[in-house]
């Protein structure tokens, strides 16, 4: 299984704390999270039981945050995070293997509570290899 990057840098410095980023996260989707926590207290694994979906190995710079998950990148998840990055403002890092968000997909930038009975099937569903061919329908009903 294969993993995605994602990389957001804060130009002035002041990147979020770990647990403020799963708070918002939460809060912007409405989802429930599971946290798991290094013995330092630091944020390694965040859980979305509903999507079947994880972020992990979290890491903060002052000027930057960096999660993992595993591919294919869930659409309304990593749309979400986005969302929260960029609130923080945050900007996409410069990595050249950094997750880039696709088109926009303003049906993913709802609560889930607020997404059609069709799209949170569709979204629940898991990816099949390297793809997440049934998206595209979750992303035009709305």
């Amino acid at each position: 299984m294969g993993v995605v990057v994602g990389e957001w840098v804060f130009p002035d410095g002041e990147a979020p704390g770990l647990d403020a980023v799963a708070d918002a996260l939460q809060a912007r989707t409405g989802l429930a999270v599971d946290r798991t926590h290094h013995a330092d207290g630091q944020l390694e694994h965040v859980d979305f039981p509903v999507i079947r979906e994880s972020l992990f190995d979290w890491q903060r710079q002052p000027d930057r945050v960096e999660v993992r998950g595993f591919i294919p990148p869930h659409p309304y998840l990593w749309t979400q995070l986005h969302a929260v990055m960029t609130g923080f403002g945050g900007r996409i890092g410069d990595s050249a293997i950094a997750w880039r968000p696709t088109s926009p997909a303003p049906a993913f930038e709802r609560p889930w509570g607020e997404l059609t009975r069709r799209q949170r099937f569709i979204l629940r569903l898991p990816g099949i290899g390297a793809s997440r061919p049934l998206d595209f329908l979750a992303e035009r009903d709305g």
